[in-house]
């Protein structure tokens, strides 16, 4: 095969099947020599002959083309750009239509994408355009036949494949279409009904229509098939009341065999929600451990005595229903114990010293108990007497809101352990007996977050601890308590007795001090230079003595090594200061490095305090807020080995351009500029 100029194509390369079903032999001819005669012959007269020239001219030339198609197209492949090979081996068809290349080939693209039926329409109109007498016509045929035999005998490869391996493709099926697929064959259908993993969990979102909101290929349709496989159902708040109601109903028709987790929110005022609500229970109250209710209809939700009464093997109940209507009090239990091992409640109504005994003395398991609302006269008392297995105790609204990662700190309990673990109280829960309650377990406290943040979930006057309680509190053993979290405490508290409380606490390695009102003492720093154990160190909006500050963190970084116990610092607002921000960037051992100073740095100080931060052996993640950079600055950060996340907020001087350029694409790099920056000095440790 030769190009029009005479030459050949040295870059040509086809497999051998392919060049002898594709040949196009076309007559080597001089281009130029060829339209010197035809010019002359049309000048002469002889126009039959011009006509017969022309026309052989006119079937190489597209020969030539389609030829010059088919490389292209070949070439497109070989570089994965697959949509502009087949508009050229279309283009082919169209420019040579009666060309056999042109059709082997477009066929030839369709079988390997698996569409049979388009590649024998596409070897039907090859055989209707190439004349019987061309050589090539024979090849249009075999291919139409192999087709024909594709067509008639099709093969599932997907079923083919190690029934692991398609479990494991099928998790990748969106749940949208995953209808769909279970329409393809009676193999796919039987994998995807009997997927092992598919269907454990539900969520009742889009679970009536598809993706194209088409009723016909809904999961609900699945659900009788499947409904066996189902271990967990949520029906959450933002798909609309309407879908949670046809959901519960669907348990009419459904069995749930092994569903053992549910959750639902209810808004709106529905006369079907409760009697639909009251007969799902019924039909799975065998296997239901775990039930998460949240309403603002408290008419319309079962009482918990009700639901305590009706799925007896409950382990675990979240209710959170807030309305007009009393619908927890009065507690009663028609059964002598229930199976909780874990209770959440928050009502508008109080719990009170009765109510709570009774929900004690009835779950002798229970060993975790969150409480929105609650009497605080005779709270802790009760808790103290009767809550002797209790390992957690979170009281108020804004903490059970706001609980972070507890199911994941919950699990590394030890059940053998005896006494409370960890102790969450926020302002208006705090009462009387509640000292007495952490000096009965201050040897087995293991968390305590004491929150008097201000919180509007209330009307009544906030309490607070008192002189006298933090002065009982710093002389307690808590000589297990690794977890510290003081937010916004009052009066004169915080100075005079936390660094007496720190002695107490040998084994603390996370402390968390946030919008203390008072300065940090002297004996409070004091104390934090004796904690050989601590690892997480946040003072967040907190005053401070400036030089206590620095005398702090000058002892952190000249004793600190790649091996001591401190990971991560966390200074921000406050009296932070540019002495106090360089001598941060020298502690060898931090892998974390949150800060910003309460005053603009100068940039000599920024500069000393970035190559400082290049030094650091273990840092993975920074994050610096009010502290101006230039961009020469962002790249001496880029050369931190270990790095893996930066976030800059409120920092002026750079762009965004300026962030994206300087670091490599394995770090997450967030930047915000002062303009647009809203500050949350929050962290969820």
């Amino acid at each position: 095969m030769t190009l029009s100029n005479g030459r050949k194509n040295p870059n040509q390369k086809t497999s051998p099947s392919l060049q002898r079903q594709m040949t196009i032999e076309t007559t080597e001819w001089d281009h130029n020599q060829v339209t010197k005669n035809i010019k002359s012959a049309l000048d002469n007269g002889h126009t039959m002959q011009v006509i017969h020239e022309t026309t052989n001219a006119i079937q190489i030339l597209q020969t030539e083309f389609s030829l010059m198609l088919r490389l292209r197209a070949m070439a497109y492949a070989r570089e994965g750009q697959y949509k502009q090979e087949l508009e050229d081996a279309l283009s082919m068809v169209t420019y040579a239509p009666h060309d056999p290349a042109g059709y082997l080939y477009l066929s030839c693209r369709y079988i390997y994408q698996g569409y049979q039926q388009r590649a024998m329409d596409v070897l039907d109109q090859g055989l209707a355009q190439v004349p019987d007498t061309h050589p090539s016509y024979e090849l249009l045929l075999q291919g139409k036949e192999q087709t024909q035999i594709r067509l008639d005998h099709r093969v599932n490869f997907f079923t083919c494949l190690p029934y692991d391996i398609i479990c494991r493709i099928i998790e990748f099926i969106p749940e949208s279409t995953i209808t769909h697929c279970s329409r393809v064959s009676s193999a796919w259908r039987n994998i995807v009904l009997n997927h092992p993993v598919l269907w454990r969990t539900m969520y009742a979102f889009g679970i009536f229509t598809d993706k194209n909101n088409n009723t016909s290929f809904s999961r609900a349709r699945l659900l009788p098939s499947v409904s066996r496989h189902i271990e967990t159902f949520f029906i959450v708040p933002f798909m609309g009341d309407d879908v949670g109601i046809r959901c519960l109903q669907l348990f009419k028709t459904c069995d749930f065999p092994n569903l053992h987790t549910l959750k639902i929110s209810y808004k709106q005022n529905t006369p079907e929600f409760y009697p639909a609500f009251c007969f799902a229970l019924s039909r799975i109250s065998n296997t239901l451990r775990d039930l998460d209710i949240s309403s603002t209809r408290s008419g319309d939700i079962p009482t918990v005595s009700t639901l305590l009464s009706a799925c007896q093997h409950l382990t675990s109940l979240r209710y959170q229903v807030y309305g007009k209507d009393n619908r927890f009090i009065p507690f009663t239990l028609p059964h002598s114990s229930t199976s909780l091992t874990r209770f959440e409640l928050d009502t508008n109504e109080k719990i009170g010293g009765v109510e709570l005994l009774t929900l004690l003395q009835s779950s002798p398991h229970l060993s975790w108990l969150s409480i929105g609302n609650c009497d605080v006269n005779d709270f802790y008392p009760v808790i103290q007497k009767y809550g002797t297995a209790l390992k957690v105790l979170i009281v108020g609204r804004t903490l059970l809101l706001n609980w972070r990662d507890s199911n994941k700190w919950y699990t590394n309990l030890d059940p053998k352990d005896q006494g409370l673990a960890s102790i969450s109280v926020s302002p208006h829960t705090i009462g009387p007996g509640f000292v007495k309650l952490l000096e009965h377990h201050c040897i087995t406290l293991g968390r305590i977050n004491l929150d008097q943040s201000p919180t509007h979930y209330r009307e009544e006057e906030e309490k607070t601890l008192t002189n006298s309680d933090w002065y009982k509190m710093s002389t307690f053993d808590f000589k297990n308590l690794y977890y510290l979290k003081l937010t916004r405490t009052a009066n004169d508290t915080t100075r005079q007795h936390l660094g007496r409380m720190l002695t107490h606490m040998p084994h603390l390695s996370v402390l968390l001090l946030e919008g203390i009102i008072d300065p940090l003492s002297h004996d409070t720093f004091h104390a934090l230079q004796n904690m050989s154990k601590l690892c997480d160190l946040l003072i967040i909006q907190c005053k401070f003595d400036v030089s206590d500050m620095h005398s702090f963190l000058t002892t952190l970084a000249e004793n600190s090594t790649t091996s001591s116990p401190l990971i991560t610092l966390q200074i921000q607002g406050g009296s932070m200061d540019e002495t106090a921000m360089e001598i941060t960037g020298q502690i060898k051992s931090l892998k974390t490095l949150k800060v910003s100073t309460d005053s603009k740095s100068s940039r000599a100080s920024v500069e000393t305090f970035v190559q400082y931060l290049s030094q650091l052996p273990q840092l993975e993640q920074l994050y610096l807020v009010d502290i101006d950079l230039i961009p020469k600055d962002l790249h001496v950060l880029a050369t931190i080995k270990l790095l893996k996340s930066i976030e800059l907020y409120s920092v002026g001087g750079i762009t965004q351009e300026d962030v994206d350029t300087a670091f490599p694409p394995h770090v997450d790099a967030e930047f915000q500029s002062p303009d647009d920056v809203n500050i949350d000095y929050g962290i969820g440790i």
